[in-house]
């Protein structure tokens, strides 16, 4: 699929996440050039946990005790990537043939972050180091909202080519199980993606201890 990201800011109120509130949310709509019946968007959104310190073992120790759950495994990941798919479809009749006519695929991402909440107490050198840490560390977990818009493209295909039938609610319960197929699929791509990226470390998405201590 061929996509145009357009981005922007946007304040969003309620949760779309159990136990999660939102507290900004970056919005990139994704559109289709290649199939024009075919329409998947991404939503984004941050949520941050706050961490204090002075020191580089400071927030160490911080980003240890207060970090997520890693959604995909691996030890000492201080960021979490969370998705929900949602999708659509509109129907068309071919003589006394019903096919799908539409697909609409929406990701919801939830990214949870640290956040150094008193920043203004550690070193000029080591704010700088925590700020480049902190870029990486948000442009691994979008890459896992990549992956997560391949796989809603992948399910809008699936969509699109289900079968038609004379019962609408036949080729319905095709494109969803159709869809249900391309999610399973979903945890390994994520998984392969953290493979490749060592976690995030080949993208500079780790704290450094060794390097974080010469800048205290």
């Amino acid at each position: 699929m061929n996509a145009k990201r357009h981005n922007f800011l946007q304040i969003k109120s309620g949760a779309k996440f159990p136990n999660s509130a939102f507290l900004l949310g970056a919005v990139f709509l994704l559109t289709s050039t290649e199939v024009s019946a075919q329409h998947v968007s991404i939503n984004e959104q941050l949520e941050f946990y706050g961490i204090q310190g002075r020191t580089p073992k400071r927030l160490l120790r911080e980003m240890q005790k207060k970090a997520p759950p890693p959604a995909f495994g691996g030890a000492d990941r201080f960021a979490r990537a969370q998705s929900l798919f949602s999708w659509d479809l509109s129907f068309e009749f071919a003589g006394d043939l019903c096919k799908t006519e539409g697909s609409d695929v929406t990701v919801d991402m939830l990214y949870i972050l640290p956040k150094w909440t008193n920043k203004e107490r550690g070193s000029p050198e080591l704010v700088l180091y925590w700020e480049e840490f902190e870029k990486n560390v948000f442009a691994h977990e979008q890459g896992h909202g990549d992956v997560a818009l391949e796989v809603a493209a992948d399910m809008a295909r699936a969509i699109l080519n289900t079968a038609p039938n004379e019962d609408c609610k036949v080729v319905m319960d095709a494109a969803r199980l159709a869809t249900h197929e391309v999610l399973r699929t979903a945890k390994d791509r994520q998984k392969a993606y953290d493979k490749q990226t060592q976690h995030g470390k080949t993208q500079g998405a780790y704290f450094d201890v060794v390097a974080a201590k010469g800048q205290r």
